[in-house]
């Protein structure tokens, strides 16, 4: 039976493997930004629903998915002075910090009308901006990373959508080709590697959230901003490739057929706060476009709620470092809210007093000594149209025993296998 399991699995997972590359491939050549992320989303996700079990990828696989997405992060800044990081600063503080007061009302608004949410998980879910980091950190953070996932990608493919017909509708030129792999070297990729394992571990022994996410991407970082000519950690393309897929499994192949259900009834209200997060960006535009002097088309590069890998492509050479500035700042600063956002809302959740509660109807002493089992009891009450007589004349006579004489009797009367 442990073979046939295992046999189905493999197949289960060679078919995923196969749509994956087939659907990865044909996004690729319609250049669509984090195709192969998108297609292995996708292709997991109809296995899982198809196979009505969840395929998550070993931890051996996330663990490094998770640097790779981090030392990505900081590629953009590659080639920058730290001048002109420094000179860009501040507007891409005041809009970050817009975007992210504009995140937190969708969020709360979101909240109010979806019951079915939690607090975390709407907030999380309408952070505009790195979505694949949020996405990989979720299933750590105690949220729906279900939905998380599918309602931060569909941003992502609205964007990478609307940024060219926004940019055709202002007659902007048309997006320049962007070389892939210039800063790749044989040192370059192993240092990576190297502070990928070190600095992952080293979080998680600080027991930091998603440590081999942030604690790489703090590194690489912090090697990029003393300017041009510097040592640039990089990694192949095709490995980063990889590592999109792996995250694209991990979100696609935790769906289930009760989530993807939760998400198409929300998905107008997903939707709106997709455009909603989208306006607010255009708002934004002709502020950046006032402060900086560059054009109405590259301020809104710099500024879409995600995508940062559209904007680039599509962004010219003389406002690329505001674009790679004002987005990467956007991505950390988002990233960041997510963790702190969603530890203080889960504390905040967990700190409520969980004591039993006092039936009006319930004897003194059988409150005192039942506690748990009798909560058990109620909730099979309530779902349980048959109360039968013996449930019935052991509450009696618990009710007339005295508390300490009741406790064991409830813990082995009232199991709740037998009550639910």
């Amino acid at each position: 039976m442990g073979m046939r399991r295992k046999l189905r699995t493999a197949g289960y997972w060679l078919c995923c493997l196969l749509l994956t590359m087939t659907l990865g491939l044909l996004l690729s050549a319609f250049h669509m930004p984090i195709g192969w992320l998108i297609a292995a989303l996708a292709s997991a996700g109809c296995i899982a629903v198809l196979a009505g079990r969840e395929f998550v990828p070993h931890k051996l696989l996330l663990r490094p998915a998770q640097g790779c997405i981090g030392m990505a992060v900081a590629l953009p800044l590659s080639g920058l002075a730290s001048t002109t990081i420094a000179g860009y600063l501040g507007i891409s503080a005041v809009c970050s910090a817009a975007t992210l007061i504009l995140c937190l009302v969708c969020g709360l608004a979101l909240t109010r009308a979806a019951k079915t949410l939690s607090p975390a998980t709407a907030l999380l879910s309408t952070l505009a901006g790195g979505a694949s980091g949020i996405c990989t950190m979720a299933p750590e953070l105690r949220v729906d990373h279900r939905y998380v996932a599918l309602s931060q990608y569909l941003r992502v493919v609205v964007v990478a959508l609307t940024v060219p017909l926004v940019l055709q509708c202002v007659g902007a030129p048309a997006a320049r080709s962007h070389p892939t792999g210039s800063h790749v070297t044989l040192v370059s990729s192993a240092a990576a590697i190297v502070v990928i394992v070190a600095a992952g571990y080293a979080g998680l022994k600080w027991k930091w959230p998603a440590p081999f996410l942030i604690a790489p991407m703090l590194v690489a970082l912090v090697t990029q901003l003393p300017g041009p000519g510097q040592f640039v950690l990089a990694l192949p393309p095709a490995l980063n490739a990889v590592a999109y897929v792996v995250i694209g499994w991990q979100a696609g192949g935790a769906l289930t057929l009760g989530a993807l259900r939760q998400c198409l009834r929300l998905l107008p209200l997903t939707c709106a706060f997709i455009a909603v997060a989208i306006a607010g960006c255009l708002v934004l535009t002709f502020v950046v476009s006032a402060w900086t002097g560059v054009s109405f088309s590259q301020a809104y590069l710099a500024t879409t709620p995600g995508g940062i890998y559209v904007a680039l492509a599509a962004s010219d050479s003389a406002a690329e470092p505001l674009v790679a500035t004002m987005q990467v700042l956007r991505l950390l600063v988002m990233n960041i809210a997510a963790i702190i956002g969603s530890k203080l809302l889960t504390t905040h959740k967990d700190s409520r007093p969980e004591g039993p509660r006092e039936d009006p109807g319930l004897p003194a002493g059988l409150r005192a000594g039942v506690g748990r089992p009798w909560r058990l009891v109620r909730a099979g009450r309530s779902t349980s149209p048959a109360f039968d007589d013996r449930q019935r004349r052991l509450l009696s006579a618990c009710a007339t025993a005295s508390p300490p004489a009741i406790a064991p009797a409830a813990d082995t009367a009232w199991n709740s296998t037998r009550v639910m």
